[in-house]
């Protein structure tokens, strides 16, 4: 036993224990630090690709921003007038405007400030041009020097260019830039290209028949009789009257009973007791301009008109001129018809036959004179009876053809069926360029944008429709139906309006705008029910003339014809050729 303890203890010697223990402990630290290494390694290496990768996402997030920012940019040129108060040209909406020129037009911008370290390039072209139906000239006479071209009446050029109407592709190059740390702790710039195509199309969205309050297209004898028929045609600001006689005066209304010389003695009575202040013109030279810009009235057929028994401006005649070659015009009861401005039916052209119904009287202070019944042309020196045969090739309201003929082609939404737009004053609806609708429309709200709205069928106006600004441009048209007003309505209509059938229904319906329509259908006949609002007006917006270059539009698709970045760039380029 003795001898075996010995040998065992031999065997174990604390030196060899020493040894292995540390070959173990070094093995076991060298194990843990490649793998920590390794660890470390992988874990450094990924979180500089995700870093990586981050500011690559971050720079095509730029570059997207940049997309945007190029579309509103570009809206934004069209936001802003052809010529400004000071009578200077806006340089880029003309290069745009004009086909030829806009070919070679780039436009490009930055922000170098969008955010810490990031910054955006765009650049803006067009390509795949062509001439579309919706150009058109300028109509104002006296323009800046760059203008002149493109006026309809000029001497100075042979062959005048119209502005706008083109359509073609938008191509917005964008690229967006950020400023990483590299692992080796030096700065370093990151950079993605986005290149969109879309549609675009500029065009002259100006209404039909622009220079008209009224238009009646077709060739029927229209009788306009019971009831308010109003036109204003932008005069009527040229005169100041005392405005507690008119409120006077449409008091006395109810009490004009009675045989037409018993009103006449009632409403001479009201006067001779009346404080009545004479009008006052404005200076003439705003009544020049106002007068060229007023609407006109135009019916390719006959227009019976029945006058109020008395107006504003007859009682100035009859009561206050006491002129005996100046004989008043004393009309019908219950007949509030007036198709010019309060003392300015001097001033409003008025082409083709309408004839006026009234009663000629002396001045009142010739007594015992019975009222004579006529019917003659409208006014004596400004109303043209024979306008559309002196010019036949006129007889088309301007605009209509063209816009009937091509609204699908080159409308920027086309919708297949029956359609209800509403827009409020938190969410507008927002007009871009011509929307076609096949079927009924239901329309009220408010709008804003520029655009054309054509409708197949019939066009119900179930509330108002308003027009937040000046800007805004808004056209309703009816290509085959009529304006369906609900009945004992009240409705306000800032819009330029076409219908081949009339408005019906309603109770008062005013028209901010003009009104364009193939057969008027007042009442049934002579004598008949009356079919529209019993109380109508229009007043004329010389807005919608396309005097200076005021009504163009750019519509750019929402979605991307193509979307690509830089590699496939070469490539798709060659693809679009």
């Amino acid at each position: 036993m003795k001898l075996l303890k010995v040998k065992l203890e031999n065997l174990i010697k604390p030196k060899d224990v020493s040894a292995s223990s540390y070959i173990l402990v070094m093995g076991t630290i060298s194990v843990i630090f490649i793998l920590g290494f390794s660890f470390l390694f992988s874990f450094l290496s990924e979180y500089y690709q995700t870093y990586h990768q981050g500011k690559s996402q971050a720079a095509y997030y730029l570059a997207e921003a940049g997309v945007e920012r190029a579309i509103f940019e570009l809206k934004n040129i069209f936001r802003a007038p052809l010529v400004n108060e000071k009578y200077e040209v806006n340089d880029n909406l003309l290069k745009i405007l004009d086909y030829h020129s806009v070919q070679e037009f780039q436009l490009s911008f930055s922000d170098a400030e969008f955010s810490k370290d990031s910054k955006y390039f765009v650049k803006i072209e067009f390509f795949n041009l062509k001439e579309t139906p919706f150009g058109s000239f300028l109509r104002e006479k006296d323009v800046p020097p760059k203008l002149e071209q493109y006026k309809k009446e000029t001497v100075s050029f042979a062959n005048p260019k119209k502005l706008g109407g083109w359509q073609g592709k938008l191509k917005i190059t964008s690229v967006g830039t950020v400023r990483m740390t590299t692992s080796n702790g030096e700065l370093k710039d990151v950079s993605r290209t986005l290149i969109v195509i879309r549609d675009i199309k500029v065009m002259d969205l100006t209404p039909i028949a622009p220079e008209y309050t009224l238009f009646i297209n077709g060739d029927k004898t229209e009788f306009i009789k019971e009831g308010d028929f109003i036109l204003e045609h932008g005069l009527s600001n040229l005169i100041v009257i005392a405005q507690g006689f008119i409120d006077d005066f449409q008091r006395l209304s109810p009490y004009l009973k009675g045989s037409m010389n018993d009103m006449i003695a009632i409403v001479r009575d009201f006067v001779t007791k009346t404080k009545f202040t004479k009008p006052q013109e404005k200076k003439m030279e705003d009544i020049f301009k106002a007068y060229k810009v007023a609407g006109r009235v135009r019916t390719n057929g006959v227009i019976h008109i029945y006058l109020p028994f008395f107006d504003v401006d007859d009682i100035v005649n009859y009561f206050v001129s006491n002129n005996y070659y100046e004989r008043p015009e004393v009309g019908y009861p219950f007949c509030n018809n007036r198709l010019h401005d309060r003392f300015m039916s001097w001033a409003t052209k008025f082409e083709g036959d309408i004839k006026k119904h009234y009663y000629e009287l002396v001045p009142y202070v010739i007594q015992n004179q019975k009222p004579t019944p006529k019917v003659e042309q409208y006014t004596r020196w400004s109303t043209f009876p024979n306008y559309t045969k002196q010019y036949p090739n006129e007889t088309d309201p301007e605009n209509l053809k063209p816009l009937l003929q091509n609204a699908e082609q080159y409308a920027t939404e086309v919708i297949p069926q029956n359609y209800t737009i509403f827009g409020d004053r938190n969410k507008p609806y927002k007009l871009d360029g011509i929307t076609l609708i096949k079927g009924d429309l239901k329309i009220a709200g408010i709008f804003e944008g520029r655009g054309t709205l054509v409708v197949t069928g019939n066009i119900s106006v179930i509330g108002d429709i308003k027009l937040p600004d000046d800007r805004t441009l808004l056209t309703l048209v009816s290509q085959n139906g009529k304006i369906i007003v609900q009945p004992k309505a009240k409705i306000t209509i800032q819009a330029a309006v076409y219908s081949k059938d009339s408005i019906f229904g309603g109770d008062e319906v005013t028209v901010y705008g003009n009104y364009i329509v193939t057969n008027l259908n007042r009442q049934e006949g002579e004598d008949g029910k009356v079919l529209m609002p019993k109380k109508f007006k229009i007043k004329y917006d010389n807005r919608i003339r396309n005097i200076m270059g005021d009504n163009f539009w750019v519509s750019i698709s929402k979605r991307d014809i193509k979307r690509y970045e830089a590699e496939t760039a070469s490539k798709l380029s060659n693809d679009d050729e």
